[in-house]
């Protein structure tokens, strides 16, 4: 965090009241990244902009964000993602795998992550879809609300890493009462994905109406904003 602190040179951090309450404790653990400007996004009041606020026309070459790899392998390092990088791959990831406005997308992914903010949240908005998000702990808390979730609203695509599915198998009743004969987009990437999970989860999930067909290994990378390949719908 030190590093991209130190990169980016951000005027702002952005983030919630819970967490910014806690600024005196991380104040003692690492002083210069308490004492940036933070702001909680969750205490504004909605319409409290500045009336002289307007939208941003940009330059479509213009640099959009900077995206930071994951540092696995090296220092995390920022990728320059211009307004039609993330435009394009948007796109061909709607093309590929067929979305469209009437697509539901439902979500624990989080969005400092590019599977949440740009295949999830940018995605559904190029698309004019509904997304509904869940938080990232209230999965980890009880994964089966992630399957609660995508037959509640009767999800058409949901992704998550390989962890994700094996942690629905160790962890949610074989009573769980969820009709998962909607997702026909079960994406699944971040993570190598192993075939042993892939199969634990149909054996238990396919009495729910979950298909095999809707598995959708899927790889990226931030120097690519974030999809790379995935398997288009057959």
């Amino acid at each position: 965090l030190r590093g991209v602190i130190s990169n980016a040179s951000p005027g702002i951090v952005l983030s919630s009241a819970g967490f910014v309450a806690q600024l005196p404790m991380l104040a003692a653990m690492a002083p210069d990244i308490a004492a940036l400007d933070w702001l909680a996004t969750d205490g504004l009041e909605a319409g409290g902009a500045d009336p002289g606020w307007h939208a941003y026309a940009s330059d479509p070459d213009a640099v959009a964000m900077l995206q930071y790899t994951s540092g696995s392998t090296g220092h995390p390092k920022g990728v320059m993602l211009t307004q039609h990088n993330l435009a394009h791959n948007t796109e061909g990831m709607g093309v590929g795998l067929e979305l469209d406005e009437s697509t539901r997308f439902f979500s624990w992914m989080p969005l400092f992550h590019d599977f949440g903010l740009i295949a999830v949240v940018l995605s559904s908005i190029r698309l004019g879809a509904e997304a509904t998000l869940m938080s990232p702990l209230a999965f980890l808390q009880k994964p089966e609300r992630w399957l609660q979730g995508i037959s509640h609203f009767k999800t058409d695509i949901s992704c998550a890493p390989n962890f994700a599915y094996a942690l629905c198998v160790s962890r949610c009743s074989d009573e769980l009462d969820v009709d998962l004969s909607h997702w026909r987009i079960a994406g699944n990437g971040a993570e190598p994905i192993q075939l042993d999970t892939l199969e634990a989860f149909l054996e238990k999930f396919e009495p729910k109406g979950f298909k095999w067909s809707a598995y959708n290994p899927m790889y990226g990378l931030a120097e690519s904003t974030v999809a790379v390949t995935c398997k288009p719908e057959v």
